[in-house]
């Protein structure tokens, strides 16, 4: 087992910092202020930390990994009022597609894209897929802004 995580886990890793910086160029085109308000909260983050390094391009305080989840259709509770969320989804897999019910649409979600929205306010779901599939999620919570900002949660 140790064997197998380790191939999994490396190049994971590796592909994380250019996600990363990906999110953040994408975020500034789709929504500028967004960025704004998050490095921000980011900024006021990284003032207490005492024994970890980040990036400075990072734009989320809340990273996720999720390994073969599958979600049934849900709101995203806690996320940044009319914030986003980023995803990513990595590894071997095939369908999955990412569906927004509003829309009424589903969009293929392929390895390595990344895709934003406002999880908060709509409702989301991926389908099913077959293969090993690892999706990278970024958000920045509520709370977490309240507290950071303005001292409350």
């Amino acid at each position: 087992m140790k064997g197998h995580m380790k191939k999994a886990i490396l190049p994971l890793f590796a592909a994380m910092g250019a996600i990363t910086r990906a999110q953040r160029i994408l975020l500034a085109a789709v929504d500028i202020e967004c960025l704004k308000e998050y490095e921000k909260i980011l900024g006021k983050c990284l003032e207490a930390r005492k024994s970890f390094e980040t990036d400075e391009r990072e734009c989320f305080t809340l990273r996720a990994c999720l390994v073969n989840v599958f979600t049934e259709p849900h709101v995203d509770g806690g996320d940044v009022k009319n914030g986003w969320a980023s995803m990513c989804p990595l590894g071997e897999f095939e369908d999955g597609d990412f569906c927004i019910t509003e829309l009424k649409r589903r969009f293929v979600y392929k390895v390595g894209s990344i895709s934003f929205l406002k999880s908060e306010q709509y409702e989301h779901f991926t389908l099913r897929w077959r293969g090993h599939r690892y999706c990278l999620v970024a958000t920045i919570h509520e709370a977490v802004k309240q507290e950071l900002l303005y001292g409350k949660a």
